[in-house]
């Protein structure tokens, strides 16, 4: 038998849905014009991916199967998270070049790692 899912998580997953419908929708429709493009493509697209990582890290807390594996995906979806917020918010607004590699380039190639490591069950 499952155990049961935490309110907390339902509520998590429900947000998540809601923004990437809402984040679909802009992008399909360009619902509320060109001045929502940055909120969308920064503001919804990195709270999607906070929210994602939240509900996997809640799942390597709170359910004993395959765990090792969850965690992995959680440390790949951190790394790519870290490295939108560098791009984001650091290298974007940047008034020289900005440096290749990077410290965000890093980070994604870095993914590989944990998302192609064996979990060990």
């Amino acid at each position: 038998m499952r155990p049961a899912v935490p309110i907390v998580v339902r509520v998590l997953g429900t947000a998540l849905v809601v923004l990437i419908v809402a984040f679909g929708v802009h992008a399909l429709t360009r619902f509320g014009g060109e001045g929502w493009d940055g909120f969308f493509l920064q503001r919804v697209y990195q709270a999607v991916q906070v929210i994602a990582l939240v509900i996997v890290v809640a799942r390597v807390v709170l359910a004993p199967a395959q765990r090792g594996a969850f965690a992995l995906i959680a440390l790949g979806m951190l790394m790519s998270l870290g490295g939108d917020f560098l791009w984001d918010h650091i290298y974007a607004h940047s008034e020289g070049a900005v440096p290749v590699p990077s410290v965000a380039d890093v980070l994604y190639v870095a993914t590989y790692v944990p998302y192609g490591s064996p979990s060990g069950g």
